[in-house]
């Protein structure tokens, strides 16, 4: 299973300002709505409830030591959790949708970042975490016109994907 973090950052890496998105980019939510559809979803209790309404087609999975239960969404209290959760429902891959805390905690054991670069230099009180480019190479990148989308490969241990 292919462990992905998908995530929209401004200029500065960031990713969010009181609970939700600093920016609305119509076409960055369908890019995310394309790659997540039909997976299993991934985020944070701050970043579920920030969403304005329910992600339909995906499973998706909080992520919180307090959390006991939501409606129709699963709970796991650890990384491992979520793993497991996701290889008993036969994922190809998984993502991670954030916010900050859940991409610092799986962006070790991800393969794959997309990430959607936004014409943004506004104000953000999360973001996203520095990524060891000694890890990471850029596979693809298309422009939008809110910004950029790249995607970036994690090396292995000879250098090559």
């Amino acid at each position: 299973m292919k462990i992905s973090l998908i995530v929209a950052v401004g200029l500065n890496n960031q990713i969010g300002l009181n609970g939700k998105l600093p920016w609305y980019s119509k076409e960055d939510l369908a890019y995310f709505r394309e790659k997540t559809m039909n997976h299993m979803v991934v985020m944070g209790r701050k970043t579920f409830e920030g969403l304005p309404k329910k992600l339909d087609g995906r499973k998706i999975i909080v992520l919180s030591r307090t959390q006991k239960n939501i409606d129709d969404v699963l709970i796991a209290s650890s990384i491992q959790e979520v793993i497991d959760i996701a290889k008993q429902g036969n994922e190809s891959e998984l993502f991670i949708a954030g916010g900050e805390s859940v991409y610092r905690q799986f962006i070790e054991v991800a393969d794959k970042i997309y990430l959607s670069k936004i014409n943004y230099n506004g104000p953000s009180d999360t973001f996203f975490p520095k990524m060891d480019e000694t890890k990471w190479e850029k596979a693809q990148e298309n422009k939008f016109c809110d910004g950029s989308w790249i995607n970036y490969v994690k090396k292995t241990d000879d250098g090559l994907f």
